[in-house]
This record gives structure tokens, sequence and C-alpha cells, in this order.
């Protein structure tokens, strides 16, 4: 009776950690095939540093109080292909304090003569900032910020833009 007892004991044991192992999960959704070989790019890749308000435009800026990320408008107003741009983001209050100063690169694609938005982590990370241009929140009390960008780089891919 005893070795009966063990006996249970021991493959009710074996049933539970085969239950808690972990399941192999697939990521691939069925009838899915594997991308083709992507082939590296010749295209030249240029930066124009300090680039000219002709060249590549930001506004649109946007955040609320609890929001995770920022948004504004990139414009491509050259004749190639924009792949990324180096800001200078200096934020402010409205009395014109410093806040916080930081640069961010950011990847983006937008053709020649067109606009894009663009995202960023915010530099708000305990949520207690709004910016000034945006709905003043109704509820939750917040801080209202300024911000000032500078276009520090502009990164622009000149073969995709001539067809080369």
């Amino acid at each position: 009776m005893n070795h009966l007892r063990i006996i249970l004991i021991i493959i009710a044991a074996a049933l539970c950690t085969a239950a808690a192992a972990p399941r192999r999960q697939s990521t691939i959704a069925k009838g899915l095939k594997p991308a083709a070989q992507t082939v590296p790019s010749t295209a030249r890749i240029d930066t124009l540093t300090s680039p000219a308000a002709s060249a590549v435009r930001i506004d649109g800026y946007q955040k609320v109080l609890r929001a995770y990320r920022e948004s504004m408008f990139v414009d491509n107003l050259t004749p190639d292909t924009l792949v990324g741009v180096s800001l200078e983001l200096t934020y402010t209050t409205p009395a014109g304090e410093q806040l916080h100063k930081r640069r961010k690169d950011v990847e983006c694609t937008v053709p020649p003569g067109e606009r894009r938005n663009i995202t960023i982590p915010s530099w708000d990370t305990q949520r207690q900032f709004y910016y000034v241009g945006a709905p003043r929140p109704k509820r939750a009390k917040g801080s209202p910020y300024a911000v000032s960008i500078k276009i520090v780089a502009a990164y622009f891919n000149h073969n995709t833009a001539r067809g080369v």
C-alpha cells in the first residue's frame, strides 16, 4: 500500500512538471513563406549638416500629458529621398527656463516633395508635462512646456530619387 502511494505521488509530480514546462511557440503563421533575401543597397547616402530651411522642415509637433511618445511631421523639400534626420530638441517652460535638452537620431523614409509623420520616445518619462500647443488636460494636473526643434543633420539617399 505504501509503494502504491509513492508511485501515485511520483506520477502526479511528473504530470505537474510536464504541464509546467514551457511549450514551443511558433511565431510564423501557417502558409507564410520566408522573405526573399535582400541584396545590400549600393545607393549613395549623403549627409547634409545644418540643412537649410529650404531642404527639410519639421512642424506639427504634438505630445499630450500622458503620452509615451512625441510626434511631428517632417517635410522633404529636396529632389532626393530623405532617410533620416538628427534633431536637437530643447524643452522649456512657458517662461523660457530650460527643462531638458537632447539630440535624437530618427530613421525615416520621406520621398522627394512629400511629408511623413515621425514619432520618438518622450523625454517626459514621468508623464507630468504636456505641450503648450496640445489640448489642456481636463482632469489631471500637468505642467505645460514649449519645445524648440533644430535639424542638426539630414541624411539622403540620392540614387532612389533619380532611379539609378
